[in-house]
């Protein structure tokens, strides 16, 4: 059983996760130093370094906290919140169960799930930050830009850019499950429910209209067989005591086998 997100196997997407978020963070804080000038720089780190350090903050509580321990603040999922559901990747039950991030490789579930979400969003917001910055310096010019720095600072946006993309993606999905009052797990089993729902309805609407035409037949025919029947039944074994002309008259003709009785509203019948 895993405790961590370290303990083994460990995921390709979580070391590559990890790889890019240092490499990114340390670039954008070295090619800043050498591009802003002071009186941005003053505005800037402060701002970046509070954001990095509650972005750090999140992710070693995600990686190192074991996702199965009770406890966990969470004001949605009211569906899935306290489920315990197994996951084969930790081998455990986790109780809240939302899904198994492999970025970070480990549950997300009730005890963490307020930590992921605020992930994130400071995510989306602190590398939007970095492709604003780029841009700015970009077309505004900084201090000391030398003659490659706009190709340096356009790599940068560019990945900072789809960065800001997956995360905004990630926050603005689970925005949406908060809104719904569902996790991650059960919105995809109702959907997966309502697309089989969908592909049955349409397999038999694209069902030959002869065959239902048949079939309907062939129901209504057993349906007219078992009341005849049941009506002979009745007519000759004497249940059937009083009858008005018109109700004789018609079981007669059921008797020769043309049609059931269909009309009992002025009998007085007793069984």
């Amino acid at each position: 059983m895993r405790k961590s997100a370290f303990d083994y196997p460990l995921s390709n997407d979580q070391v590559a996760s990890t790889i890019v978020y240092l490499l990114m963070s340390t670039f954008f804080c070295v090619i800043a130093v050498f591009s802003l000038d002071a009186f941005y720089l003053k505005i800037v780190f402060p701002i970046y370094v509070a954001m990095q350090a509650l972005f750090l903050g999140l992710w070693i509580y995600l990686e190192f906290e074991d996702p199965s321990n009770v406890g966990g603040y969470e004001f949605t999922r009211k569906r899935s919140r306290n489920c315990e559901r197994y996951c084969p990747s930790c081998r455990k039950a986790i109780v809240g169960f939302d899904h198994h991030c492999t970025w970070l490789n480990t549950c997300i579930g009730k005890r963490n799930y307020l930590q992921f979400y605020l992930l994130s969003v400071v995510g989306s917001v602190m590398f939007a930050s970095q492709a604003i910055v780029g841009l700015l310096v970009i077309f505004l010019g900084g201090r000391c830009m030398w003659d490659k720095g706009v190709i340096v600072w356009g790599v940068h946006v560019a990945l900072s850019f789809a960065i800001f993309s997956a995360f905004l993606s990630l926050s603005g999905f689970h925005t949406f499950l908060i809104i719904i009052g569902k996790g991650t797990y059960d919105y995809i089993m109702d959907e997966q429910k309502v697309r089989e729902t969908r592909r049955k309805q349409k397999m038999t609407s694209l069902q030959p209209r002869g065959e239902l035409t048949k079939s309907a037949r062939v129901t209504t025919a057993e349906v007219e067989d078992n009341s005849v029947a049941k009506g002979r039944e009745m007519f000759e074994t004497g249940k059937i005591e009083r009858f008005s002309e018109q109700c004789k008259n018609r079981c007669k003709t059921t008797l020769s086998g043309e049609r059931l009785i269909e009309d009992y509203n002025s009998a007085s019948i007793s069984v």
